[in-house]
């Protein structure tokens, strides 16, 4: 078979030139076909044609990687870039030129054959009648002295039958133009090419479908199939995208809204324009989806075995979700009068409406979970009978107490910690707030603290920060929202004297601060700048200096890492039968961390109940944040195939085209700050899916067809009874065309190097 590529400009005939050249070789009993890549058609514009010839089938449908033949109709492209490269070393390129063809010698190792086109049609009169000369057909005949598949009066009647105008001065034009290439043919400069044949080749490697994983799930503590959940909405069926989640994560409603969501941080999008809204769309599974409609989930058989729960956050009830599902009777204690822990009495209703933790801790317990309230372990019950009854133990207690800021004054009327502030908020009472409040911190408790003072009414909010905005832990967005609704921010500013009226708080004293060497958590440590006290006028004092866990049913025997327990990869604490995970394990004090942990646990825990073998743990985890997959556990799958992570220079991103992110509505800033309603809107369903098209789907094929169109060898089948490609291996020639041309890196060599 010989690949033919002719480039011209819009005008000069290249498309209908390819045509006529199929034509005229289908007449000389070849197989032929011709195609045309091409955006416009206005005058002057770059059109590429193809055509192939070959004696036998052409089982051939992608574009063209390496021609034989290049004709340029058009000598100004022979400087654009990529022209000349599509011919393969030592084929011809035959030049509209009327130089000779040693002036275009330095274009590499090729044969090269000039005809003055222009000349040869003006002579003939084959014009527009403009004036301008028609050259396709004058190019045709050159074509047909190179190549000896093309016979000069095959030409003929290709021209005559192809409804050309003026047929016979254009076959008149041909025949020139044929008779003075062949002098040139014959000469050292250009030489007849042989017709290439196809022969079989014996690949030593091969392509095959085989799906990796995304950055984002990579990089979710949850563990969450997020491609999965993405192609559900982008296909609007919302229900199994919910499914979908809670078969990793019980709590999508919670997480939509205050995830960190380092999966975005992760997404390759990122390095192309934006990273897909992964948190909203977590989100809107949640909301928009018909919980009536969802199928219910499936618990395995009963164990017997018994499990206690101290805690009942994203940590404990996680673990308590998942032990439900494999059998096992599961107690939840909980010292609060409400389950849900930090997400249900710490994080404001503007933020994360208590109903939505309230649905999503209520399916948990409709699993058979008993959830026992105002149940404080060590003081309503013994942590010794809790070991006795219970065949295994989970402690994921939060972090509810608030650290002291160890500064005169403290203990004013008026001096209130973070935490407890949005506690009394969340359980109705009343908190005097005056109207002017500080808040002392930079975490995500100082930032939801001030933010909800202001919708309290109080008129001037200040957080008081010692460090500078870089080093913030808090959640980007929510410091920008709190600037949005007027909360003023002293970054390098500590506080230094609480000063009180006799009654309650009235003036803080506060100093300047300059970022020194690194502290032990490795950011900068800030230091008072001598002279540089300050005094705010202040009628509450907010202390959100980060909270601590309190465990003081805890035996002696169990091992510490600082403030936290200490456990191994599985949950495990020092003392047999004994796990623990979220706030008490690490300081992280992240949702979709504790979530993580509680996964981890509640596979040990089964590992440990059900006598697995413990190397089973290994084989569910998955991706570099070590998340489990219970999804593939519960349906006892032999475990993860380490497949590898797509990278952004794994993708052809030649087939995307960038787009803006589908941005979160948000109520305005006048309203918000009157009332504690929902201050993110989430996605309507219409720009849930617009925002799901903008997905990569890495290491995913989703039937884009690139591989079947571009392959060459036709060696690509599509099989309808589960709607995916495969590969003839008898038949492919192991070119790697498809692994390059797949945009989303979901084909990989297999074999040799």
């Amino acid at each position: 078979m010989i690949e033919i590529e002719f480039v011209g400009s819009g005008g000069q005939g290249a498309v209908v030139a390819a045509r006529l050249l199929a034509d005229a070789a289908a007449k000389g009993g070849y197989m032929s076909q011709s195609f045309a890549s091409y955006g416009a058609l206005r005058r002057g514009e770059r059109v590429e044609s193809f055509a192939r010839i070959s004696e036998s089938e052409i089982l051939v449908h992608s574009k063209m990687y390496g021609a034989d033949y290049l004709i340029i109709m058009d000598e100004s492209f022979i400087k654009q870039p990529g022209v000349v490269s599509v011919v393969k070393e030592g084929g011809v390129i035959l030049i509209n030129s009327a130089e000779p063809p040693k002036t275009f010698s330095s274009l590499g190792n090729f044969k090269i054959a000039t005809i003055d086109a222009p000349r040869i049609a003006i002579d003939h009169k084959v014009q527009l009648p403009s004036g301008m000369p028609v050259i396709n057909t004058v190019m045709l005949g050159a074509v047909a002295a190179i190549i000896p598949s093309i016979d000069i009066e095959r030409l003929a009647e290709a021209i005559r039958e192809g409804k050309v105008p003026v047929p016979d001065r254009n076959i008149e034009a041909a025949r020139e133009a044929y008779y003075q290439s062949q002098v040139q043919a014959a000469s050292p400069v250009a030489t007849k090419v042989k017709r290439k044949v196809a022969i079989a080749i014996s690949a030593e490697r091969y392509p095959v479908y085989r799906g990796k994983v995304p950055p984002c799930e990579a990089n979710c503590p949850a563990g969450e199939a997020i491609e999965t959940t993405i192609s559900l909405i982008q296909s609007n069926r919302f229900e199994e995208a919910l499914e979908n989640i809670r078969l990793e994560n019980p709590f999508p409603g919670i997480c939509g809204r205050v995830c960190f969501h380092p999966c975005e941080t992760y997404c390759n999008r990122n390095e192309y324009d934006e990273p897909i809204a992964i948190n909203a769309l977590e989100r809107v599974a949640f909301d928009h989806a018909d919980a009536s409609a969802t199928k219910q989930i499936v618990k395995k058989a009963e164990t017997g075995k018994r499990v206690a729960i101290i805690g009942s956050g994203p940590a404990g009830m996680t673990c308590a979700y998942f032990l439900a599902i494999l059998g096992h009777e599961v107690t939840v204690f909980e010292a609060l009068p409400v389950p849900g822990g930090i997400p249900r009495v710490g994080i404001p209703e503007y933020r994360l409406p208590q109903d939505v933790v309230d649905r999503e801790v209520r399916q948990i317990a409709e699993l058979g979970v008993e959830i026992k309230t105002n149940t404080e372990v060590g003081k309503d019950v013994s942590f010794d009978d809790i070991l006795k009854e219970y065949d295994a133990c989970f402690i994921a207690v939060g972090a509810h107490q608030s650290a002291s800021m160890d500064i005169p004054g403290e203990n004013s009327d008026g001096v209130i910690s973070g935490l407890e502030f949005l506690k009394s908020i969340a359980f109705g009472r009343e908190v005097d707030l005056g109207t002017r409040v500080a808040v002392i911190g930079g975490g995500n408790t100082a930032v939801d603290a001030a933010r909800t003072a202001k919708r309290l009414g109080a008129k001037e909010v200040t957080i008081i920060y010692r460090r500078s905005a870089q080093e913030m832990p808090a959640h980007r967005g929510e410091v920008e929202a709190a600037e949005q609704e007027g909360v003023r921010i002293f970054y390098l500013t500590m506080p230094a004297q609480i000063y009180n009226n006799g009654k309650r708080v009235s003036k803080l004293g506060c100093l300047k601060t300059r970022l020194g060497k690194g502290d032990k958590d490795g950011r900068p440590r800030p230091e008072p700048v001598e002279g540089s006290n300050f005094m705010l006028d202040m009628d509450t004092v907010i202390a959100a200096l980060g909270e601590t866990v309190v465990v003081p049913f805890l035996p002696d025997t169990i091992e510490m890492e600082g403030a936290v327990i200490k456990v191994d990869h599985m949950g495990r604490t020092s003392m047999t039968g004994v796990y623990a995970g979220g706030d008490a394990t690490s300081l992280s004090r992240s949702v979709v961390e504790a979530i993580a942990a509680g996964k981890r646990a509640a596979l040990g825990i089964d590992i440990q109940l059900t006598g697995r073998e413990e190397k089973t743990f290994a084989t569910f985890q998955k991706g570099r944040s070590g998340s489990i997959a219970m999804a593939q556990y519960l349906a006892g799958d032999k475990g993860i195939e380490d497949s590898g992570v797509v990278s952004f220079t794994d993708l052809n991103t030649t087939y995307f085209t960038k787009s803006p992110r589908t941005e979160v509505a948000q109520l305005p800033v006048p309203t918000r700050v009157s009332n504690f309603k929902e201050a993110s809107l989430g996605f309507t369903r219409a720009k849930a899916i617009q925002e799901t098209e903008r997905c990569f789907h890495c290491g995913h094929c989703n039937l884009c067809e690139n591989c079947y169109i571009f392959c060459p060898d036709a060696a690509i089948t599509f099989d309808e009874a589960i709607a995916a490609f495969g590969i003839e291996r008898e038949v492919c020639k192991g070119c790697g065309i498809c692994i390059k041309e797949c945009p989303r890196d979901a084909i990989s060599w297999e074999g040799g190097a």
